[in-house]
């Protein structure tokens, strides 16, 4: 990643480790589909750091695989040509901003230069003009739980605007082998309930609400290496590679998957908008 979020729980910055042959990289996806793969996110790090591999498999998942396809950026590295060569293959595009101070981006390690607000900006127009859904995603901690987001986030105008608690991962945010630690950054669930009740009324219909443990459990995580994670006791358990064993064997090996908080959070909120474009009527 081009950024340094201190909260952030997937902490590996060493560019040369994390990117499969693309090859490798459509067979699993196409064995994740054959399993019942629905929906594909990709995230990061920040995926658009390998912006033509990342491409072309928002591509083949879309064209070959009929998935409903995503991607969560920080906005940095979103530009025009990118969209205009590959926007077609994308249903939302997540952009994430974790206060409209950029001077808490800084403090928080979400901005290098105090443009983030600005950058999240044009990232939403970009994403807007080519016809692509916008969601924003957010990160409350101690620096931003006091802080009013509504004007911003009204101006934004996100289809869906996701708000989690900040999560502790044993030795990535916490105790992390790469010196990042967020003890500082910490909230309460007393706290993160006062930043949602204080956005309920004016973000209503776009607020999705995600706290810890709804988080833990209601994801499922492929690694750069093609392994089910496990977050559910506070730190990242990895399967094995769906490559080497399977996608079944894999997911039992890190088995932790919550329907009902999948649900909680809104997870197939694509089913639904995709049956509410449904034509009705009935046929003769």
């Amino acid at each position: 990643c081009n950024y340094a979020c201190r909260f952030c729980f997937h902490t590996d910055l060493q560019a040369d480790k994390g990117v499969v042959p693309l090859a490798e990289a459509k067979r699993a996806l196409e064995l994740l589909k054959a399993a019942g793969m629905e929906k594909i996110n990709f995230s990061g790090g920040e995926p658009l750091l390998q912006p033509k591999w990342l491409g072309a498999l928002c591509r083949f998942a879309k064209v070959e695989l009929g998935l409903f396809v995503t991607i969560v950026t920080n906005g940095s590295k979103l530009t025009e040509p990118w969209l205009a060569e590959f926007g077609e293959f994308i249903d939302m595009i997540a952009v994430s901003c974790d206060s409209a101070d950029n001077d808490t981006n800084i403090h928080i390690g979400r901005d290098t230069k105090g443009d983030h607000v600005q950058i999240v900006k044009r990232a939403a127009m970009l994403i807007k003009a080519h016809g692509i859904r916008f969601k924003l995603n957010t990160t409350v901690t101690s620096a931003s739980v006091a802080e009013d987001m509504n004007a911003f986030i009204t101006e934004l105008a996100p289809e869906r605007w996701k708000v989690f608690q900040v999560l502790p991962i044993e030795g990535e945010n916490v105790h992390g082998s790469n010196g990042r630690e967020c003890s500082d950054l910490w909230i309460t669930e007393e706290e993160y309930k006062g930043f949602i009740d204080r956005h309920r009324v004016a973000q209503k219909g776009r607020l999705v609400v995600e706290d810890n443990d709804t988080m833990r459990t209601s994801y499922l995580i492929l690694d750069e290496r093609l392994r089910f994670l496990n977050c559910r006791d506070e730190g990242k358990v990895p399967s094995r590679s769906v490559l080497e064993v399977g996608v079944q064997q894999a997911l039992e090996e890190s088995s932790f998957f919550d329907e009902e908080a999948f649900e909680r959070r809104q997870g197939d909120f694509y089913r639904r908008s995709a049956a509410a474009s449904q034509p009705t009527g009935c046929a003769a």
